[in-house]
């Protein structure tokens, strides 16, 4: 059985065998610790790519739920504003009918009549809108 000597002694250095036996010693513990450094740097390399794998799934985890909030906000305020658009054309729509039907009907009215004044026009037109509001 090996006795521990230290290191640095007086006897080791005058003993070729025990000089071996030191260098061999050192050697061992140089692979040793050198081994043991390279897992170590393994073992936090793997870690440190696991850690920013799932900080990236995260990330696209919360970036897709935000796209997936703005784009229905956005389904929302378009469905708002084709209702909205559809009720407005409906009543232009109903507008312009009613102001072209006036028209044609007033100008067919009154074009025959040369006579045909202001009040005679106003009485023609407010009975115009109001067959047109019956019948349309």
């Amino acid at each position: 059985m090996l006795k521990p000597r230290p290191l640095f002694s007086a006897a080791s250095q005058s003993d070729p065998e025990d000089r071996g036996q030191l260098a061999a010693q050192v050697l061992a513990d140089l692979v040793f610790y050198a081994s043991l450094n390279f897992v170590g740097f393994y073992i936090r390399y793997v870690g440190e790519i696991n850690m920013r794998r799932g900080f990236l799934d995260k990330r696209s985890c919360i970036e897709t739920t935000f796209k997936l909030k703005y784009e229905k906000e956005q389904e929302v305020r378009l469905r708002s504003c084709k209702r909205a658009l559809k009720y407005y054309e409906s009543r232009l729509n109903a507008s312009l009918r009613r102001l072209v039907l006036n028209e044609l009907i007033f100008q067919s009215l009154c074009s025959p009549f040369p006579f045909c004044d202001g009040a005679s026009a106003a009485y023609f037109s407010t009975l115009i809108i109001g067959l047109v509001d019956v019948f349309i």
